[in-house]
């Protein structure tokens, strides 16, 4: 865990929370080894057998390069195979997360990225793989212990952050976490690599971060296992991380790739208003919500292993800082609530109540990456006079929810709810004026290229005018020509007062002898008609020879 922003995440799944009350269908249980821990510092023995004997048998802990090959040319494994001495004979198997740097290659003590710095790594890691993974030379040396090779291997930790990966960069990671799964997998065949869990918020966002590592060459191919970190407000947005990551997968055709949750958890101190902050009731009751929903949506992530940080609370004196305080038991080794409801799970037991019989997300199972598309079907013309035209949409997909932004304004929910139709809340201005319109799906799928539609707004009618020969007449052909100052859509004339008629210029008319009137008006582009026509007057009077 690194600190972290504490942004809230996107609350597309927040309505969520009451779907999240267990069901009353018989129950489930969560599969062997799919709840884990991780912490801080690595577990004591006393730990061990609490947790052993309840079912625990995953533990997350750091194989840390600077401490290993922290003299050149030698690797120092004494500690580490001390812990997986007790590990091993309690049954729990470690998931190491690969990282640090020694001194002499990293001032910073961050990451061997070239050179001799990066040819040490692939040598320390190949040599990891060697020691712990199948057939290796631990377990020749053990006998008495029961073979369990490491398989699984966490390259990093937290890479879309500054504070684990300066200067976060895709390209980047992916081409080291490339040649770190080569060198695994050239010195253990059996060996699979983990992605460096990536939370939602950091300085690069999951959203972007994944995506960009699926463009780096070979990332599919090196990553056996994708996985992220759950932290967030609630347990439903824990879930969207979930659905945000898979989506990715998914459009991407790694779907087969399992996906896994290396950290998540929810403090019980820290600062006031901090989002990740509850209290010890309600961080059970998060852990057993969060955990309800692994087990019943594991087939929409194709979710396979959780791990809860961390198992006991930091001492952080006046930093205030929540992931001190997240802790399953607190700093003086007594158990918060959540330590029983991280039992349920562990100890395979059939969960009561009903829960994680069922996935309650929108799809249940099954995750929708299918992106709507949306069409205007029915809008104003060009031009139009009304100051708040109606709009009707469809989108490929139903039920959707469309959001609309008008004049580049911020998207705002714009379902139709008067005969199907939506209109502005408020008058347009005069003017040019886009609607652009993007249908939601329940699973959150928004349309990435929205439909628009454009129209003038015009309110002001158009004056009309007439040129030609009127007055005193001696013959009654006449012919006038019309003309606007504004486009028009039609002109329409009256003779002697009789009910307008569309008309075209040159208007042209036999008027018998006597007086007359041709009246003309514009009707413009937005339905608009001169009130004021334009009228010219005859009095025909034929000369006598």
């Amino acid at each position: 865990m690194a600190r972290r922003s504490t942004l809230l995440l996107p609350l597309f799944l927040a309505c969520l929370l009451p779907a999240l009350a267990p069901s009353t269908a018989s129950a489930a249980r969560a599969p062997w080894g799919m709840f884990g821990v991780g912490d801080w510092s690595w577990p004591t023995a006393a730990t061990l057998d609490r947790e052993s004997s309840r079912g625990l048998r995953r533990w997350r802990v750091v194989l840390d390069f600077t401490l290993i090959g922290r003299t050149a040319g030698v690797h120092d494994w004494a500690g580490t195979d001390g812990l997986m001495r007790e590990l091993n004979r309690r049954g729990v198997v470690p998931l190491f997360v690969l990282k640090g740097c020694p001194a002499r290659h990293c001032p910073t003590g961050k990451i061997p990225m070239s050179g001799q710095a990066l040819a040490d790594w692939k040598t320390f890691v190949g040599a990891a793989a060697r020691r712990y993974g199948t057939g290796g030379v631990f377990w020749a040396a053990n006998p008495t212990l029961t073979p369990r090779p490491l398989v699984y291997w966490q390259v990093m930790n937290e890479v879309n952050g500054a504070q684990e990966w300066p200067s976060p960069s895709a390209a980047n990671y992916g081409a080291f976490v490339v040649s770190t799964s080569a060198a695994l997998k050239a010195a253990d065949r059996s060996a699979k690599v983990v992605l460096a869990g990536l939370p939602a918020i950091m300085t690069i966002w999951l959203k972007d971060y994944l995506p960009a590592l699926y463009a780096q060459p070979g990332f599919k191919e090196a990553v056996d296992v994708i996985a992220v970190h759950g932290y967030a407000p609630s347990p439903a947005e824990t879930a969207a991380v979930l659905d945000t990551a898979r989506a990715i997968m998914l459009r991407h055709d790694d779907g087969a790739t399992p996906l896994w949750v290396t950290e998540f958890a929810w403090a019980t101190g820290g600062l006031v208003g901090d989002p990740f902050v509850v209290s010890e009731s309600t961080q059970a009751a998060y852990l057993r919500a969060a955990g309800d929903l692994m087990v019943g949506c594991a087939a929409r992530w194709n979710l396979k292993r959780a791990y809860w940080f961390g198992w006991r609370d930091a001492r952080a004196p006046g930093t205030g800082y929540w992931g001190h305080n997240v802790g399953l038991t607190r700093f003086d080794g007594s158990s918060k609530p959540a330590l029983a409801a991280l039992d349920e799970f562990t100890r395979g037991v059939v969960l009561p109540g009903g829960r994680a019989d069922t996935c309650p997300l929108p799809g249940g199972t099954q995750l929708d990456v299918v992106v709507p598309d949306t069409r205007v079907v029915a809008g104003p013309g060009a031009r139009t006079a009304d100051a708040r035209p109606a709009y009707r949409f469809e989108a490929t997909e139903s039920p959707v929810r469309f959001e609309c932004s008008m004049d580049g304004t911020p998207w705002t929910t714009c379902n139709p709810v008067l005969n199907g139709a939506w209109r502005p809340s408020s008058d347009l201005d005069d003017g040019v004026h886009v609607l652009r319109v993007r249908a939601v799906d329940p699973q959150g799928n928004v349309d990435a290229t929205p439909a628009t539609h454009t129209t003038i707004y015009d309110r002001y009618p158009p004056d009309t005018y007439l040129s030609g020969t009127w007055g005193n007449v001696e013959t009654g052909s006449v012919a006038l020509t019309l003309s606007s100052n504004e486009p028009v859509l039609q002109y329409e004339c009256s003779v002697d007062a009789a009910p307008w008629r569309t008309c075209s210029s040159p208007f042209t008319a036999t008027l018998t002898s006597g007086s007359h009137t041709v009246g003309v008006r514009a009707v413009d582009l937005a339905g608009n008609v001169d009130p004021d026509p334009a009228v010219a007057w005859f009095q025909v009077s034929p000369s006598v020879n």
